[in-house]
């Protein structure tokens, strides 16, 4: 199994629906494998999850993201757990660890490739083979801001 995974997103949500939008689809078979959303079935909130069959861990952001505005979400798991964060501050994190399973693809904007399409536009993604650290992911949000991707 995948010891280390850390997913980064720049993205923007154009309307909200009560339904899951997927920002990032590591594994492509709903609860197996890692995944970032930005609309979910839990109240439309950002929200991960992780791990395998009935090991699967979700962990969700306290608040909305805003619809027409820029935000960034990074999803980090790893042998202590998974961490969320939301627009520059973790948010959640959960120090139970959850395998993932190797030889998983990678979808953008959507589960699998055909359904659960993300309501909006994704700028970026970063996938990393590891955790990357909240300072990393701070550094991260500071290139955006330079390069004119973040206000």
């Amino acid at each position: 199994a995948t010891s280390a995974l850390s997913i980064v997103a720049v993205y923007r949500v154009t309307s909200h629906v009560a339904s899951l939008r997927q920002i990032f689809d590591a594994r492509a078979t709903g609860l197996n494998g890692a995944g970032l959303w930005s609309d979910s079935t839990l109240a439309n909130r950002t929200y991960m999850h992780y791990g395998t069959g009935s090991a699967v861990l979700n962990l969700q952001a306290p608040v909305l993201p805003s619809p027409g505005v820029i935000h960034t979400a990074a999803a980090t798991f790893g042998p202590g757990g998974g961490r969320l964060y939301s627009n520059g501050d973790p948010v959640v994190q959960n120090s139970a660890p959850a395998p993932l399973t190797d030889g998983w693809q990678g979808y953008i904007g959507s589960n699998g490739g055909t359904i659960r399409y993300h309501h909006g536009i994704i700028p970026l993604i970063a996938v990393y083979n590891r955790v990357i650290s909240a300072a990393e992911y701070v550094a991260i949000r500071r290139m955006l801001r330079l390069r004119g991707m973040l206000a």
